[in-house]
This record gives C-alpha cells, structure tokens and sequence, in this order.
C-alpha cells in the first residue's frame, strides 16, 4: 500500500512557488522518510536534492534510481555550489539535508548549546543571491506521510559575511532544536553529530 501524503504549508506560502531553498530534516525511525520520495508534481514545483555519492558504485546507482524515481533531480555534492546555483536560477526548488556533520566547507555552530559542524551552503546562497528558506520537515504517520514547510526564514539585516552566514545557519539549527525537543523520539542520527567539533 503507497502512503498517502499530506503536505502542510503555512497559509501565506501555500501559494508562493518561487526558487528557494528548502533545508530538510526528514524525521522518523523509518529511514523511508527521505528526500526524493516525494513527488514534484504534488508540491507544484521543480525540486532537486543535494546528496553525497555513495562509495559503492553499484549502491550508488541503485540510491539515486530511488532518489529520483518521483521526479526529484539529484544533484551530488562534490558539484553541488555550481548545479545547485543553475537550478535555482531556473526557478526551482533544492532539498538539503543540513542535520549532516559536514567538516570541508561546514562552519562549528551552536547545536543544543555544542559547537557542531553544519553545512553552509544554504546560508551562503540565500545571503548571496536573496533566495528564500523554507524549513521543512518529514514524518509517518500511519499510512500518511505528513510534509512540514515552515514560514519563510527571516535572515533581514544579515550581511553576506561570515558572520551573516553563521547566523543564518545557526537559525535554522535552532529551528531544528525545536522540532526535535517537540519530537525527539522521532529523531534518529546514527553518527556523531558533534565530532571533531569541540
């Protein structure tokens, strides 16, 4: 049986279809709950996915099959700046995971009151180029699949500095605190998310 889905938009975006950015925390202990799975079509606009290559060639294939099946571009991450700035120039949406301990290119911001290493890009590209960023989060609710947009991050008055970035960053962690102190039982990470940070 294929889940239905059920996707949540607060009310002044659920018409808004411009390009942004959407940083994704795809909660649940059923690691189905994934980018990618969700088809374009159902959301009304383009939307890619940031992902790392998988080592194995052939689980590689396979994963990014899976990944974009429903319609969802891949972008992988090795040429995700450049991809990433194209696509959205074009007016679409990108996906990214930034729940990830990313150390080449991540900056150690604030998670949970420890530095953590968090990738940048999304800051970077909406401080750069003015994009917006919606948060938005994923779960399973029994044969739902519920898809959670945020309102429109406010990063008014940050430069395009290091500063700005790290803030900007820092803010959508902190609306990733919130959602897991809502639901921690639902939050599965199974590396060190603070490693080599402190």
């Amino acid at each position: 049986m294929v889940p239905l889905l059920s996707i949540l938009f607060p009310k002044q975006n659920r018409k808004e279809k411009s390009a942004g950015i959407v940083p994704a925390i795809f909660e649940g202990k059923n690691r189905n709950n994934r980018p990618g799975l969700v088809d374009s079509p159902e959301l009304g606009f383009k939307m890619a996915v940031v992902a790392r290559r998988v080592k194995n060639p052939y689980v590689n294939d396979m994963v990014t099959r899976f990944r974009s099946c429903s319609g969802t571009q891949v972008i992988l991450a090795r040429n995700a700046v450049r991809e990433t700035i194209r696509w959205l120039k074009a007016g679409n949406v990108t996906t990214m995971l930034i729940d990830h301990r990313v150390m080449e290119g991540g900056l150690r911001v604030p998670f949970f009151g420890r530095p953590a290493y968090t990738s940048s890009l999304p800051a970077v590209l909406a401080l750069r180029y003015s994009i917006p960023v919606h948060c938005a989060r994923c779960w399973k609710d029994g044969d739902t699949i519920r898809l959670q947009f945020e309102r429109k991050m406010d990063f008014s008055g940050l430069e395009q500095s290091q500063e700005g970035v790290a803030e900007a960053t820092q803010r959508m962690n902190r609306v990733i605190e919130g959602w897991i102190r809502e639901r921690p039982e639902l939050w599965l990470w199974i590396h060190n998310r603070w490693k080599g940070a402190d």
